[in-house]
């Protein structure tokens, strides 16, 4: 593929990947205690894990007594009772973790890109009667 088409190609896939993770970004998982499940600023899930070493998320938790309650993922309602439970954890965004995926990713692609611009190849040749299509070699490229 000639380098001005494999520059492009990288850079769109350089685009395409860093918008996939900025939009969905990294997260950690940080122990929350009873009083903020209880408090106006609720997680919208929590990842509870039970004495039996099981863990369970639900979503919506919020304190009924000394049970939590909340929605499995097939929306079924489950009640946990505190004194089950050995953590209890909500997820939160970590800007740190996705930026250094960027960064790796980003270094990745451009270590990918210099690679094969310097491997070499053949010029691109326009091919007559179409609009933007190169040959290279028996290759195509639109």
């Amino acid at each position: 593929m000639p380098a001005t088409i494999r520059l492009l190609v990288a850079a769109k896939l350089t685009r395409a990947g860093a918008f996939l993770l900025l939009a969905a970004g990294c997260t950690a998982l940080r122990p929350v205690g009873r009083e903020e499940l209880s408090g106006p600023s609720r997680p919208d899930s929590v990842r509870v894990m039970l004495a039996d070493h099981s863990t369970v998320v639900l979503y919506g938790p919020r304190v009924v007594g000394d049970t939590l309650v909340g929605s499995t993922m097939n929306g079924v309602r489950q009640h946990v009772l505190f004194s089950q439970t050995l953590a209890i954890q909500a997820p939160e965004a970590a800007p740190d973790r996705t930026a250094g995926l960027i960064f790796g990713t980003v270094a990745v692609v451009g270590a990918i890109v210099v690679f094969e611009t310097m491997k070499g190849g053949c010029t691109p040749k326009f091919v007559p009667g179409t609009i933007d299509v190169y040959r290279c070699g028996d290759l195509i490229v639109p």
